[in-house]
């Protein structure tokens, strides 16, 4: 297990995207899921049954090189799917989430390594391909009715269907209410793909501008020799080669019209005597 940041983890994602979709068509998923957990642990205390487990003071750790590899996070729902998981909620009750509950840093960075996971295995940030292990354990398209586990169905297992937040501050069953964890992480894996999606057309829009920067200096006039100079300019090129300030003999010179003006402004005020 080894700790990794965000753009590590999305290129680790990118490679194990075309494993992880057929593992999930192989067994009838229509895609990868991503399954978020909490440990029922201590902020500090990282889990092998996870892919990724995001420590207390956010740091994000990789057990697993290849995503796509099975690991036991999800019951009958390891193949195709991700586990990702909050090291926290030792000793958690619906009523109180313990004395390590999840961390600001922590929800975030689930955030993001959701919206991270999500663009590198080409899926929407929606509740059907992002689940929490409470409203995986309460899903009819994934379980049998028999098999069923979450809040609505004897509540064996119930990660983050609250958070202990202000933006999730109490337990529910209702997986549709804006306050349980599931809708709160998924809502700020948006936001963080919109600011990451903002953020590279602002990048493209800068090297744009400076691609048709360089193409315009490209293709400005260039004087090489004195000869090929405005006679305003030739004098002060001329001084310039004198006193070696300008390598060469006059020739391949490689200069622009701008450069000329600032040189010869800077012999008029003496500079160059």
């Amino acid at each position: 297990m080894r700790a990794v940041d965000l753009d590590e983890l999305k290129k680790i994602a990118e490679d194990s995207a075309k494993d992880l979709w057929d593992d999930a068509r192989s067994v009838g998923l229509d895609t990868p899921k991503i399954i978020l957990h909490w440990s029922a642990g201590w902020w500090d205390q990282p889990h092998k049954d996870y892919h990724i487990n995001i420590t207390g003071d956010g740091r994000i750790w990789l057990n697993k090189e290849n995503l796509a590899e099975t690991l036991p996070h999800t019951w009958k729902l390891n193949t195709g799917t991700v586990g990702v998981s909050l090291c926290c909620c030792a000793g958690a009750t619906s009523s109180h989430l313990g004395e390590n509950p999840p961390t600001e840093k922590q929800i975030n960075i689930m955030a993001q390594i959701v919206a991270v996971l999500c663009e590198a295995l080409d899926m929407d940030i929606s509740e059907e391909n992002v689940l929490t292990h409470g409203e995986a354990a309460d899903n009819e398209e994934l379980y049998d009715e028999e098999d069923l586990y979450g809040p609505n169905n004897d509540c064996e297992r119930w990660d983050l269907q609250f958070l202990g937040t202000a933006e999730s501050p109490r337990f529910t069953k209702d997986h549709s209410d804006p306050i349980t964890g599931g809708n709160v992480i998924r809502g700020k894996a948006i936001w963080y793909a919109q600011e990451a999606k903002k953020a590279e057309q602002k990048e493209a829009a800068w090297e744009k501008d400076m691609e048709a920067i360089q193409k315009e200096m490209d293709g400005a006039k260039r004087y090489n020799t004195l000869d090929e100079m405005p006679d305003w300019a030739r004098p002060t090129i001329e001084k310039m080669i004198a006193k070696k300030l300008l390598s060469g003999d006059g020739k391949s010179l490689d200069l622009s019209h701008d450069m000329l003006r600032v040189f010869v402004i800077h012999d008029r005020a003496g500079l160059y005597d």
